[in-house]
């Protein structure tokens, strides 16, 4: 499985429907630009394409900081904080958040297992609910 950051993988998406927009983007085209299989972008977006689309033009200039990165054993865990601009419109279980222009700020975690010198499994973990009160979605 290749390794790749979520910057990176934003990136990737960005340049691939940028380059050939929502219809040709074709899942070999982004599983060739990211490094992924099929299967692995399906398990990172079960939405699919529609979901990976949303997820490049949600927000603008989205970077990580690595807060914390402890390794145990096969396990690596990430404590991260996430800033971008939302820019882009996408629906949420709590309703639509239109694009507000702001920048937003929230914590992820993710967890690693490593086999073999290879990424064989990764938990993610966001704050959704700051990241929603902070688009307006619900109250603070």
């Amino acid at each position: 499985m290749a390794k790749i950051t979520d910057a990176q993988l934003t990136d990737a998406l960005t340049d691939v429907f940028r380059t050939y927009g929502y219809e040709g983007a074709t899942l070999s085209r982004i599983s060739e630009a990211t490094g992924l299989q099929r299967a692995s972008l399906y398990h990172r977006f079960p939405g699919g394409k529609e979901a990976m689309a949303r997820f490049h033009s949600s927000y603008a200039n989205l970077q990580y900081t690595i807060e914390d990165m402890i390794a145990e054993g096969d396990k690596v865990m990430v404590r991260a904080t996430a800033r971008g601009i939302h820019t882009g419109d996408f629906m949420t279980k709590f309703g639509k958040a239109t694009a507000t222009g702001k920048e937003i700020t929230y914590a992820i975690i993710f967890i690693y297992r490593l086999a073999d010198g290879k990424l064989v499994d990764l938990w993610e973990v966001y704050d959704n609910l700051a990241r929603m009160q902070q688009l307006g979605v619900l109250p603070e």
